[in-house]
């Protein structure tokens, strides 16, 4: 029997609960048998169960004073049942992020998803290599040009794609701004 099950065998409870089913819960057990120990005899009303009571009474039922001594030596150097209903929410929500976490890790391996830094990374890297490239441009087609006119074309050219450029960082700042 594990340990959970064999605190909840002894009735090492404490505290109260509203619910036949939180009983059942605190106690390791099903509801019907919850239900079972409610027809019995079984101290407390809808709306107010003494966990510690019904643990006496559990003991007390088997006919074991030993055990009854026992569970309340138990009741006495456990936490309040709010501890540790606390420290189970906190275990399911661990659960809850690590199986999100894998979900995630799943679907990258799927590469249905790509990390944001990934992105931004390439797109740094590709925008650098292009705005290194079309700068070259006017200086490379500059011999082409009649000389009359060469230098001013080239300048021309030269603040169309330093235009081009700079619309193209504005877009960036802003998909980066609305990914934060």
């Amino acid at each position: 029997m594990g340990r959970a099950k064999k605190e909840a065998a002894s009735g090492s409870k404490t505290g109260t609960v509203t619910k036949l089913a939180d009983v059942a819960k605190a106690f390791g057990v099903a509801y019907q048998t919850a239900k079972q120990w409610s027809r019995g005899g079984m101290p407390g009303s809808p709306g107010k169960y003494d966990l510690a009571k019904i643990a006496e009474w559990k003991a007390g039922r088997a006919g074991d004073p030993e055990r009854l001594a026992a569970a309340k030596a138990e009741q006495q150097a456990l936490p309040a049942a709010p501890v540790s209903r606390r420290i189970e929410e906190a275990r399911a929500r661990k659960l809850e992020a690590q199986a999100a976490k894998a979900e995630r890790e799943e679907r990258l391996a799927a590469a249905r998803i790509v990390h944001i830094e990934a992105v931004e990374r390439f797109l740094s890297e590709f925008f650098t290599e292009l705005a290194a490239q079309l700068g070259r441009i006017p200086e490379e087609l500059k011999p082409s040009f009649p000389e009359s006119v060469r230098q001013e074309l080239a300048d021309q050219l030269g603040r169309r794609l330093g235009l081009a450029l700079a619309t193209m960082q504005s877009w960036g700042q802003r998909l980066a701004a609305r990914s934060t």
